[in-house]
């Protein structure tokens, strides 16, 4: 059982000076770590890590970060998140996405969109909405019985 500060054994093994918890790792050592023993490491220790080491972290790793770590995350690594993930983000962080990343948003989702977003998209994704969203528009404006 680890308790706060402690490493693993690997790295006590790689590092001998590294358990005691008042000593950081130097950039140099961090660069050393193996895949193994930076998962190992503790969320704090991780987030001491680089931008680079950062894109090295598993799909299962990023997907375990919380929300305020998400939003840091660089633009391109955004996209490589799932769509699941995608999915779950709020209606705010929905609109700051790229006009690219929108396009691939699901058609269950744009179908969500309120009446003002619609009119916000562009005419090529107004095309690629659904009949049923176009007639039900038509209906609307010409007062027929199909409401």
């Amino acid at each position: 059982m680890r308790w706060h500060g402690q490493p693993c054994d690997c790295l006590r093994k790689a590092f001998p000076g590294a358990h005691k918890p008042v000593r950081a790792l130097t950039r140099k050592e961090k660069t050393a770590l193996t895949r193994k023993e930076k998962t190992a490491l503790t969320r704090k220790e991780k987030t001491a890590l680089t931008r680079k080491e950062k894109t090295a972290l598993t799909r299962k790793e990023k997907t375990a970060l919380t929300r305020k770590e998400k939003t840091a995350l660089t633009r391109k690594e955004k996209t490589a998140l799932t769509r699941k993930e995608k999915t779950a983000l709020t209606r705010k962080e929905k609109t700051a996405l790229t006009r690219k990343e929108k396009t691939a948003l699901t058609r269950k989702e744009k179908t969500a969109l309120t009446r003002k977003e619609k009119t916000a998209l562009t005419r090529k994704e107004k095309t690629a909405l659904t009949r049923k969203e176009k007639t039900l528009k038509m209906c609307r404006w010409t007062r027929c019985e199909e409401k």
